[in-house]
């Protein structure tokens, strides 16, 4: 198991492109535990939390107030006290370097198909 975690922007929809950081509840140096609070963010459709995704120490906010980040963008970090910044900045760096966005569904999901079925036809 690693003693670093990533936090990112979830997808909780089909056509979720994106998604804005609209509040921290913890700060750089907070303990955290896996499931509490640790931002909301905000898509077109639904605004919800985003969980820690392990015990730790939030130690990096990547993302801003305000931020309008890609779904699986870089949010921030969770890490055990005893992992050098050094190691946090490199997570960070790779992270960033190796992101692609998730494309949305184009026309915003799967769309419906009409077959031949006894002369008739279904969708």
């Amino acid at each position: 198991m690693s003693d670093i975690h990533a936090v990112t922007v979830p997808k909780w929809g089909l056509s979720m492109d994106k998604g804005a950081v609209t509040v921290w509840h913890k700060q750089p140096g907070d303990p955290v535990h896996k499931g509490e609070d640790l931002l909301d963010v905000e898509s077109d459709k639904i605004a919800s939390v985003v969980e820690c995704p392990a015990d730790g120490i939030l130690r990096r906010h990547v993302a801003a107030l305000g931020d309008v980040l890609p779904v699986g963008a870089l949010l921030g970090v969770v890490a055990n006290a005893d992992v050098p910044d050094a190691k946090i900045d490199a997570l960070v760096a790779e992270f960033q370097a190796n992101f692609k966005p998730i494309e949305a569904a184009a026309g915003g999901g799967p769309q419906p198909e009409v077959i031949q079925v006894a002369g008739k036809r279904v969708r």
